[in-house]
């Protein structure tokens, strides 16, 4: 058995940047992004919404103000999503849905199959109670996108039947005026999965 000894090693046509740098301890050293081995994370990107959202009181898709932007290094990667808002509501007819979408689609990434009229959302919600206190809706998808441009995704709330007032991050009966209310912050993660 024979062994290769260097301390770089780069494409034959890099200008001398070298793509790896082998440390004398074992640690080897990949600039940022350049990890590409089907399945393993590439890059991730992290936002959050600290801030109160809302009221949203019509039956229309709503932006809730959370939302990331991740640009992908090839086009055959995945961009798998998880979002968390936390969302309240006081009236105990609202029926809530939620959904992440892409840049400027108008239909949610993932959602429930063709049913009669039903709104197809990816989590619906109908607790026949005043809900004061948010509540966290977990997401995710893992999406395809298929490019390598900057891509964002948000998630967009649904006030079903216009029942009372949606909010995003706050109390839906006062707006932080007592110490025994809780304001919450709402995330959003992007991780970019190299593709074959």
């Amino acid at each position: 058995m024979s062994t290769l000894k260097t301390t770089n090693i780069t494409h034959g046509s890099n200008s001398g940047t070298a793509n790896m740098v082998l440390a004398s301890d074992g640690k080897v050293t990949i600039p940022e992004k350049k990890l590409y081995c089907p399945g393993a994370v590439v890059q991730v990107v992290f936002a959050s919404k600290t801030d109160a959202g809302g009221p949203w009181t019509s039956s229309a898709w709503a932006d809730s103000g959370l939302e990331a932007t991740i640009t992908p290094t090839a086009s055959t990667s995945k961009i798998l999503i998880q979002a968390v808002p936390n969302l309240s509501w006081d009236n105990a007819a609202t029926k809530m849905g939620t959904a992440i979408f892409k840049g400027s689609e108008s239909d949610p990434l993932f959602r429930g199959d063709v049913r009669n009229s039903n709104l197809r959302v990816h989590n619906g919600f109908y607790i026949p109670v005043a809900n004061y206190t948010p509540l966290p809706f977990p997401m995710d998808y893992l999406d395809s996108p298929g490019t390598t441009s900057a891509t964002t995704y948000k998630v967009r709330v649904y006030n079903v039947n216009a029942a009372g007032n949606l909010y995003i991050n706050r109390p839906s009966d006062v707006d932080g005026t007592t110490a025994s209310e809780l304001i919450c912050a709402s995330t959003m993660v992007l991780m970019e999965i190299a593709g074959v």
